[in-house]
């Protein structure tokens, strides 16, 4: 749990974790803010949101997530309550939950995605709860992942240059993230994941990998 001062995390991998309760890799109740840059979540699992469970000035920008679960609320995501929510750049596919498979939002919560890729539609049948803020750019056609039954890829270690959840050629979420050719990135930002150049064609891509 991570709870009272700013805290971001950049780059970071998530996988297989678990809690009895709330936010499987992470649970954060903060303020002023807490954000997920250019992070991978797989595999994890809780009650409520099988990856996440946020309260407070929150963002998620750039990250992946792919088959986490919430045996209650939000597969990927559970935003809670008189909360603000920035979702952007990112891949939310194949996470599942008793109601809200990739998101959940309490009624409470004012959020908004933008240049997103969301299984089920931005409000469709794997969202429940609050209506969301469409900040446009959103997507709801498969990523086309590398090999999405091989997430790991052969090597069997995240965040190398193999992984499964890289973009295939023809991928609807290329040149479709957040950042721009030409922008003046941070340091932390100027590598994905796997240590890739960020920004190879005109615009960055969606989730935390860059190309295929």
């Amino acid at each position: 749990m991570v709870q009272g001062d700013d805290f971001y995390a950049y780059n970071c991998t998530f996988v297989g974790n678990r809690a009895g309760e709330e936010g499987g890799a992470a649970y954060t109740e903060t303020t002023p803010g807490a954000g997920f840059v250019n992070c991978l979540f797989v595999d994890n699992s809780a009650a409520d949101g099988g990856a996440l469970s946020m309260r407070g000035i929150q963002k998620v920008e750039s990250s992946t997530f792919y088959r986490n679960f919430a045996s209650s609320h939000g597969g990927a995501l559970y935003l809670r309550d008189y909360s603000g929510y920035d979702i952007q750049g990112c891949i939310l596919w194949g996470n599942k939950a008793a109601d809200g498979g990739e998101v959940y939002a309490d009624s409470g919560a004012n959020w908004t995605f933008r240049q997103c890729a969301i299984e089920g539609d931005l409000n469709g049948t794997k969202f429940s709860g609050t209506v969301c803020g469409d900040g446009n750019g959103n997507k709801r056609e498969d990523p086309r992942f590398v090999r999405a039954w091989d997430p790991d890829g052969p090597d069997n270690a995240y965040g190398t240059s193999d992984d499964g959840l890289k973009l295939a050629n023809g991928s609807p979420c290329l040149d479709s993230g957040i950042w721009g050719a030409g922008q003046n990135l941070d340091d932390v930002l100027v590598q994905d994941i796997s240590g890739a150049q960020r920004i190879i064609g005109q615009q960055s891509d969606m989730g935390a990998y860059e190309g295929g």
